[in-house]
């Protein structure tokens, strides 16, 4: 079970599966101050996750800041484009 302080910045109503495990990954890589890559499939919610605690760790710490994300689509990885 994720803590409630989790969920209170997670923008969808329920995780689902992988998430779970995803949003405590993101949590403990931003705790130790590490880079975390996370391989998975498109619709996972790593965007959602990792901004879920961006947001948390911004707000508990006084931080400002600013986040934007856009996708790559998958062909543009395969041929090598970017």
């Amino acid at each position: 079970m994720l803590p409630a302080e989790i969920l209170a910045f997670f923008p969808h109503d329920r995780v689902r599966v992988g998430q779970d495990q995803l949003l405590l990954d993101v949590q403990r890589a931003c705790a130790e101050k590490k880079i975390l890559i996370a391989h998975a499939p498109t619709g996972l919610g790593k965007t959602a996750s990792a901004l879920a605690i961006a947001a948390k760790e911004a707000l508990e710490k006084n931080k400002k800041g600013c986040c934007s994300a856009a996708p790559i689509p998958s062909e543009a990885h395969e041929d090598g484009r970017r």
